[in-house]
């Protein structure tokens, strides 16, 4: 017989695959439990729209969360429950003028949603904000992100009615044929507005009793992906980009919450209660870090922070004159929030008028419409640099000129180089290029805080420690070209990934 040695480093690699497999994890091939959407904005005339696919043989019961970007304060959710192999959309538009100006979400799509959703949309909310510590006006819907979290999978009856692998059993009812599609439409969406009503209206199968929420509803095995395009019909232009995954998010739960509830959250990563702990694999180039995180404690966001945190972030920027280019960064912070706010973990209804005590890795409270992190920046042109005079020889390439500290204030934060304004951002941080910087790339250095006394830049496993800031976003780049014959528009944007490098030490025991 033949026998092949593998080399050590891919043993190291499928063993490492092997855990990245049975825990928690951003998947880079797009698939997962959890989606993180990190920009919508209906400023400057624009909208957004937002698109979830199944990707599985399996009914999903889903939570779509919407929330504000200055300090990710929820504005609207809602439960969607979507059959297999379905495709639902929505765009989030604005309506109103001035000061009543606020955020819609509309759909045509006929899935399931509960509440139901009107014909003519649900305006976004400010009930989650009002006292903060920042501006109550409802404009605060006008930009921010979206969560979206798979609770579960729906069982679904067969000939004889029977529901198996799927919670608690109740007869007659079965929630994944009331959500299939027959001839285009669901079935019977009103079946599962009434599961969660009480009263004469409905039959509250999914309310009352510790286990109501399971019934006939098993944990979530993932398989959904999304994306969203910011249009600016104007300006004739569009910008896609993917949600962020993660895969394995909770195997193990039901995370089928009562509607009018701030839960399920990102805090609601699958907990083996067999060690009392959550895992999670962080991948790194080709090294996978295998860790677990202690959820007894107060910082119940680590083991996403964890799979979030990134030590700096790089991508490119265009701002050519001759071109009509801008660029803009959106940066933000998806658990930011976990770590200076009270209320997220609270019932419904449930507000907390101030803010926690602050935690690492984020060093600054919210006040006064902000919660200012200490960033360091720094870019280059396109050839090394090479544009600045040096007086004498120095390696190549050379230091990059412009590098500064920067503070971001906001969960959603939008960077603008010379003063481009592709998306109309609110959360504008404007940096000015020096002259011959026209075009480049540029780095954001998450590791270093303001100040000696300040939290720690860090979020610490069992194993491994993660220097930095959790973070998300993507860069747009737009060319105008004005209008051609015809009046016809030639302008065009583009959207590009951002790039991160990671930097986890091991612990010392």
């Amino acid at each position: 017989m033949k026998k092949k040695l593998l080399p050590l480093a891919m043993l190291a690699g499928l063993a490492g695959a092997v855990g990245t497999a049975q825990a928690a994890h951003v998947n880079p091939d797009g698939l997962g439990q959890v989606l993180i959407y990190p920009y919508y904005t209906t400023l400057d005339g624009q909208h957004t729209d937002i698109h979830l696919v199944n990707t599985t043989n399996k009914t999903k019961a889903i939570k779509v969360r919407f929330l504000e970007g200055q300090n990710s304060r929820e504005v609207r959710d809602f439960h969607l429950y979507l059959s297999a192999y379905d495709h639902w959309s929505g765009v989030i538009t604005s309506t109103g003028e001035g000061d009543s100006k606020v955020a819609l979400f509309r759909t045509g799509d006929t899935s399931c949603t509960v509440p139901t959703i009107p014909q003519a949309g649900v305006p976004f909310t400010n009930i989650a904000y009002t006292s903060d510590k920042g501006t109550n006006s409802l404009s605060r819907t006008l930009e921010g992100y979206v969560e979206i979290i798979e609770m579960g999978e729906l069982g679904e009856e067969d000939d004889a009615g029977n529901v198996t692998e799927y919670g608690v059993r109740v007869a007659n009812f079965d929630p994944a044929h009331a959500a299939k599609h027959i001839n285009g439409v669901p079935k019977d969406c009103s079946a599962l507005v009434k599961a969660w009503t009480a009263g004469g209206n409905g039959n509250g199968q999914w309310l009352g009793g510790a286990n109501a929420t399971t019934v006939n509803i098993q944990p979530g095995t993932g398989g959904l992906y999304g994306f969203a395009s910011v249009f600016n019909v104007a300006e004739g232009t569009s910008a896609t980009y993917s949600a962020t995954a993660i895969a394995n998010f909770n195997t193990l739960d039901v995370l089928h919450a009562p509607t009018g509830n701030t839960r399920p959250s990102l805090i609601d990563i699958g907990i083996p209660t067999a060690v009392g702990s959550t895992t999670v694999s962080v991948v790194d180039g080709a090294s996978v870090f295998n860790d677990s995180f202690d959820v007894t404690s107060t910082n119940e966001a680590d083991p996403v922070s964890a799979l979030l945190t990134r030590a700096t972030l790089k991508n490119d920027y265009v701002t050519d004159a001759g071109l009509n280019a801008e660029t803009d960064w959106v940066v933000t912070f998806p658990t930011k929030r976990f770590y200076m706010i009270d209320d997220v973990r609270n019932a419904a209804g449930v507000v907390t008028t101030s803010n926690q005590a602050l935690r690492r890795p984020f060093t600054s409270e919210f006040t006064a419409n902000m919660a200012c992190e200490h960033i360091e920046v720094g870019y280059y042109d396109r050839e090394e640099g090479s544009v600045n005079i040096v007086t004498e020889p120095v390696f190549s390439p050379a230091p990059p000129t412009g590098s500064t500290s920067w503070e971001l204030c906001s969960e959603v934060n939008v960077i603008t180089f010379n003063d481009s304004n592709i998306l109309g951002s609110s959360l504008r941080y404007g940096l000015s290029l020096e002259d011959g910087f026209d075009n480049g790339w540029a780095t954001i250095d998450f590791t270093q805080t303001a100040s000696a006394t300040a939290n720690p830049r860090t979020v610490i496993g069992d194993a491994y420690t993660y220097a930095g800031l959790p973070v998300a976003g993507f860069a747009v780049i737009k060319y105008s070209n004005g209008a051609l014959a015809g009046g016809v528009l030639s302008n065009y944007a583009g959207v590009v990934e951002h790039k991160y490098t990671r930097q986890i030490t091991t612990n010392t025991p």
